[in-house]
């Protein structure tokens, strides 16, 4: 079961470097910009690869602010899907990214 998620969880303060890296490592993508997140296509790709075709999106998700591309509300949804997903899997991926980037 995954954990409630508070503006104050540690995935708020993993930075758009870590962020992407792990998002490159679990999508095998190679992104440059948060805003090429802004289609959502990401975020539903990286919930489907923890929850194969069951994707639980309770969450009120603000998608009119996801699309206008602006890089602070994609990186800040980043960084929930990223606690989500911590949440889920216990963080084991980030621990190896903070350790190629020691």
């Amino acid at each position: 079961m995954a954990a409630k998620i508070e503006m104050m969880d540690g995935a708020y303060f993993v930075g758009r470097s870590k962020i992407f890296a792990w998002i490159d490592l679990t999508l095998h993508l190679n992104l440059f910009k948060v805003e090429e997140a802004c289609s959502g296509t990401v975020h539903r790709q990286l919930m489907d690869s923890f929850h194969p075709k069951m994707v639980p999106m309770h969450k009120h998700i603000e998608v009119s602010k996801l699309v206008k591309g602006r890089p602070f509300d994609n990186l800040e949804f980043m960084q929930w899907v990223k606690g989500y997903c911590d949440s889920v899997n216990g963080g084991g991926l980030l621990k190896t990214i903070e350790m190629d980037f020691s």
